[in-house]
């Protein structure tokens, strides 16, 4: 299997202490730190996905009912504990049960970031996102399209909102198997699915998601259970294919996932109709199944069976398409005593060979759940496994295509134009005065992702470990003068991903961990500053090279061309 050659071949060269690989693509020799995987896609989802969900528990565990700043401290830290474990990608919880953690003029606030509905004073799927985008972490909210409640609480909790009077005609309620009374939009009607994909609209139009995602949660037991299987799919499947025309209509790059459950029986019968969204197009993006069991399971019958393998090998056989899929790792199980899955407790390297027999099976990226086990010392040692297996096999890579390209796809950006606003020049006078030259202190700093997790800032001028083969991760820069009459702002472009947000003024932009170095910058002054001065600077790569120089918010850098920036010089001329 190809995959698997490029993992050998990536072990192979890193004993041997090769730690670049040489490329050559219309004659630009590219020195880069990456496996290169040649997978065309038109989508976010060609990215190599290593996930978190952050479901409604972990929300009600550590989110709810925060002022702003507790909510912001407490988002930062759970976002650089994803980051410190390799992840990418967060799946956040934006829609638990026909409800809200945004403001929504078509559900209620969930009760899990408001115990009692009412609403906060800020927006915490804004702040969510943002800092997310802020660590260069994708984000994708997460909904259940048509849970309502889940037990007896959360039913009367919802009856006494104005949504449940509106929406009654649609609702469905229904016994589970815990013997409780819960509520669900009903999937046979139509109006089901316009809520669900009017709400997804709203998300798309206030927020700057990179994708839609949806469990196992359809059709469930003691709902509608005398329908056939045929029945609750053709449901489901209007629904599925309404959503993903929705999310295109908005943003062609937006993806649209689903997770159904690892079993497939029980998924079809739910009305997850996983073998047409496998072979069909226009129903998802990627699949990732929750793949729940380690290899040590235990039968009715007694017998012991590598169920993750077996499962994992089900899954991939009925992807036609060659879609995206993400496997779904039980973390919560690490440590935990199961007597019908013995294999949780009795080794700590369940995630570590799921990640490795799920790779070679051709999987593209796997997804923690959940949360708080990032945090629990029982997953303590599965994850250091899988973090050092990641690690040492090189698997944190993105996925560059370089097939089926020519020279008129991929240009350097160099010299492309500012994409400057006007505003950003507002209140420019010659009447206010400004620092001499000499008077000015340009300082600037890059932070590279050091051993251990340490960081390490190096300080100018020639900020970063040129040659050491460590890609520079956040960047900041300074004048040290009055901000009030101007500054200097900056972003940075990460390897295979995307623009940050711009900074200014001596904060850190980018992110701080090797997961995603900079292969593009743009700098600038602004107010008086940018009247005055000029702003010089060039990029520098591993085998050596650097750019021209470039200025006043010219994109320095090949991005998509070279690898990642190393290096970093910068200087300061008055006009």
């Amino acid at each position: 299997m190809l995959k698997k050659f490029y993992k050998l071949l990536c072990v192979f060269l890193i004993n041997i202490s090769i730690l670049n690989l040489l490329l050559f693509y219309n004659g630009r020799m590219m020195f880069i730190d990456n496996i290169i995987y040649a997978k065309e896609t038109n989508n976010n989802s060609s990215l190599d996905i290593r996930a978190c969900w952050v479901s409604f528990l972990d929300i009600e565990e550590f989110l709810s009912d925060l002022d702003e700043d507790a909510y912001r401290y407490k988002i930062d830290e759970m976002y650089d504990n994803m980051l410190a474990n390799n992840l990418n990608t967060v799946i956040f919880h934006v829609r638990p049960m026909c409800d809200a953690i945004y403001p929504s003029k078509l559900f209620p606030w969930s009760s899990y970031i408001s115990s009692d509905r009412s609403a906060p004073i800020y927006d915490p799927l804004k702040i969510a996102v943002e800092e997310a985008h802020n660590r260069g972490l994708f984000f994708e909210a997460w909904i259940n399209p048509y849970r309502v409640s889940r037990n007896n609480e959360t039913t009367v909790s919802y009856k006494q909102t104005e949504f449940y009077e509106i929406y009654k005609d649609i609702i469905v309620e229904y016994t589970n198997s815990d013997n409780e009374t819960c509520l669900s939009l009903d999937p046979a009607k139509e109006e089901s699915t316009r809520l669900i994909c009017a709400g997804i609209s709203e998300i798309l139009e206030n927020y700057d998601v990179d994708g839609i995602h949806f469990d196992d949660y359809f059709y469930v037991s003691g709902m509608y259970d005398e329908l056939s299987y045929e029945d609750k799919m053709s449901n489901v499947n209007c629904m599925v294919s309404e959503v993903y025309k929705t999310i295109k209509s908005f943003n062609k790059n937006c993806t649209f996932g689903i997770s159904p459950a690892g079993n497939m029986d029980n998924a079809r019968n739910d009305g997850a109709d996983i073998d047409t969204w496998l072979s069909c197009e226009g129903y998802v993006d990627y699949i990732m199944p929750q793949l729940y069991w380690s290899n040590d399971f235990i039968t009715l019958d007694g017998e012991s069976v590598e169920m993750f393998s077996e499962r994992c090998k089900e899954w991939q056989a009925v992807n036609k398409l060659d879609i995206p899929i993400y496997v779904g790792l039980a973390l919560y199980k690490s440590g935990e005593v199961f007597d019908y899955d013995p294999g949780w407790c009795s080794c700590d390297d369940n995630l570590k060979n799921q990640c490795d027999y799920s790779f070679d099976a051709g999987y593209d990226g796997y997804a923690l759940f959940r949360y708080a086990w990032l945090e629990n010392s029982n997953a303590k040692m599965e994850l250091a496994n899988l973090n050092a297996y990641i690690d040492e096999t090189g698997l944190i890579k993105q996925k560059i295509n370089i097939n089926n390209q020519n020279s008129s796809e991929i240009i350097p950006e160099s010299n492309h134009k500012n994409d400057f606003q006007d505003n950003v020049y507002e209140n420019i006078t010659p009447k206010i005065r400004v620092p001499e030259k000499n008077t000015l202190s340009l300082s600037y700093t890059t932070y590279i992702y050091g051993e251990g997790g340490k960081g390490i800032f190096i300080p100018e001028k020639l900020s970063g470990l040129g040659g050491i083969y460590k890609g520079i991760g956040g960047f900041n820069a300074d004048l040290n003068l009055n901000s009030e009459i101007g500054g200097i702002e900056y972003r940075v472009h990460y390897l295979g991903g995307r623009w940050s947000e711009w900074a200014r003024n001596g904060k850190m932009t980018g992110i701080s961990c090797s997961l995603r170095v900079m292969d593009g910058i743009q700098i600038r002054l602004y107010k008086a500053y940018h009247g005055n001065y000029d702003i010089y600077y060039k990029v520098g790569y591993v085998d050596g090279t650097w750019t021209k120089w470039c200025s006043n918010g010219e994109i320095s850098g090949y991005i998509g061309l070279n690898g990642y920036i190393d290096k970093i010089e910068l200087k300061l001329e008055k006009k």
